[in-house]
C-alpha cells in the first residue's frame, strides 16, 4: 500500500513464504486466518494479466462491477483449481471464503463458450452455470435426521415426495472433503383458496416508516414517513434513507399452481402470502436471494412484505409458475385496496357514534366524492346529510 499524492494506491504480493509465515506467527496467538477467493467476480487482477480465463479479449469494468472469469472455458477452470489447490495447502483450515458475489454475467449471456457449456449441461439461467462452472461436488441427502455420508442417497434431479417432509443436503469432493449441511423442509398442503374481494387497484399499498435496525419484526413499530404505492415488490421511488418498508395488497394469480418465489434483498426482507411465511431472508446482509413455494388458487392472495436498509439498498421478488416461467412483469399481479387522500384523516372521527355536525358532513362528502371518482358513478346526493353520506361510504367500505 503506497499514499501518491493523497490517493491510496493498493498492490504488491506476498511469497508463499510471507504467508506461511504470518499464518504461524497468528496460529501461536490461537488466531486462525480464513483466505477470501473471491471470484468469479471481482477478479480483474489476474483476468488482465493473464490469457484465457475471460470471456473476450476486451476486459474491464461494466456499469456496476469487473468482467468475471468465463466459466465456459476449461482454461479458466482449470486456473481457479490451480488457485485453489495453492491458496489451500497454504492455509490448512477447514474453511475458506468465496466471495462470488455481485458478479456482473452480461458477458456469460453474449460468450459462446458459457452458451455452449450452458445447452451442453441443460442449464436454463447463467446462475445456474455460475453453480455447474465450480461445482464438481456430488451431492448427498438424507430425510431421517441423520447427517449425509457419501453413502447416503445420491441427489440426481428433482425427488418425488407425497408427504412432508425433512431434507438434509451435503456436498462431498472427490478428493474426500465435504461441505456443510444445508436442512430444508417440505411441507405438503392444500391449494390456498383465494380470496373473494373487487375493491382493489393496481400496485401495492407502501408504507415507508423511519427505521434504522437489523431485523424486520421491529420495522411497523418505528415512525411512519408516509404512504405511498408501488407497482410491485419494489422500493417506491420517494423512500430513501433510513428504511422500514411494509407492503400490503393483493396477488393475483391467473391459474391453480404451484408458485416459486424468489426474494431478493439487501438488507433483510419477509414475505407472507395468505398470511403464513413463504420466505425469510431477514437479518442485515449484502444482497441475497431466498427462495420459497406455495401452492395457491386462481385469483387474489393477500401478500405482505417487511423489508428494511439503511444505505438505498435492493428489494425485488421472481414469481415462477410450475412451468418455469417468470409472471414477475405479468399485468395487474398487484392489487391493493383503494387508498383516497385524507382517508386517513377521516377514517377515527367518522367511524364513531357522533355523525352529525357540518364538519363530520364534510368529511364524508370528501371520502365519498373520492370514491365516486373511482366507480365512475354516483354514490350518494352531494346534499345528503352526514348521517345519510356515512351509511353510503360504509355499504362499500364495511
Amino acid at each position: 500500500m503506497e499514499i501518491v499524492d493523497g490517493d491510496t494506491l493498493y498492490g504488491g504480493y506476498y511469497t508463499q513464504d510471507d504467508i506461511r509465515e504470518v499464518v504461524a506467527f497468528a496460529k501461536d496467538r490461537g488466531i486462525d486466518i480464513i483466505p477470501e477467493i473471491d471470484m468469479p467476480g471481482h477478479f480483474l487482477a489476474a483476468i488482465e494479466n493473464y490469457d484465457g480465463i475471460s470471456c473476450f479479449k476486451q476486459t474491464g469494468w461494466g456499469e456496476v462491477f469487473s468482467s468475471p472469469i468465463c466459466p465456459g472455458k476449461e482454461s479458466a477452470l482449470e486456473f481457479c483449481k490451480n488457485v485453489y489447490s495453492e491458496v489451500f495447502k497454504l492455509f490448512p483450515y477447514e474453511y475458506v471464503h468465496l466471495g462470488a458475489d455481485e458478479v456482473d454475467k452480461t458477458n456469460w449471456k453474449k460468450c459462446p463458450d458459457c452458451q455452449k457449456r450452458m445447452r451442453e449441461n441443460g442449464l436454463k439461467t447463467e446462475e445456474e452455470l455460475q453453480a455447474c462452472g465450480y461445482n464438481k461436488a456430488s451431492i448427498h441427502y438424507t430425510t431421517d435426521g441423520s447427517f449425509p455420508t457419501p453413502e447416503s442417497e445420491l441427489y440426481a434431479g428433482p425427488i418425488k415426495i407425497d408427504k412432508t417432509t425433512n431434507f438434509s443436503f451435503r456436498y462431498f469432493y472427490p478428493d474426500g472433503s465435504k461441505g456443510d449441511i444445508f436442512e430444508t423442509k417440505f411441507i405438503k398442503g392444500e391449494y390456498t383458496p383465494s380470496k373473494d374481494t373487487t375493491l382493489t387497484n393496481s400496485g401495492l399499498k407502501a408504507l415507508w416508516h423511519e427505521y434504522r435496525g437489523s431485523s424486520c419484526e421491529e420495522i411497523e413499530q418505528a415512525p411512519l414517513n408516509g404512504e405511498y404505492t408501488a407497482p410491485g415488490v419494489a422500493i417506491p421511488k420517494e423512500v430513501k434513507g433510513n428504511i422500514g418498508l411494509v407492503l400490503t395488497g393483493y396477488i393475483n394469480v391467473a391459474e391453480k399452481d404451484i408458485y416459486t418465489f424468489k426474494l431478493l434483498s439487501d438488507d433483510g426482507s419477509i414475505l407472507y402470502i395468505d398470511n403464513e411465511e413463504v420466505i425469510n431472508n431477514d437479518g442485515a446482509h449484502s444482497s441475497r436471494e431466498v427462495a420459497g413455494m406455495k401452492a395457491l388458487d386462481k385469483g387474489l392472495h393477500p401478500i405482505k412484505v417487511l423489508y428494511f436498509d439503511s444505505n438505498g439498498g435492493k428489494l425485488q421478488l421472481t414469481v415462477l409458475n410450475s412451468k418455469g416461467e417468470n409472471i414477475s412483469e405479468t399485468d395487474n399481479l398487484y392489487r391493493s385496496y383503494l387508498s383516497f387522500p385524507g382517508q386517513g384523516k377521516f377514517a377515527r372521527p367518522l367511524g364513531g357514534d357522533s355523525t352529525k355536525g357540518e364538519s363530520l358532513r364534510e368529511g364524508w362528502l370528501k371520502v365519498s366524492t373520492a370514491a365516486e371518482s373511482c366507480f365512475r358513478s354516483p354514490l350518494v346526493d352531494k346534499s345528503a346529510s352526514a348521517d345519510t353520506l356515512r351509511e353510503a361510504w360504509l355499504r362499500f367500505f364495511p
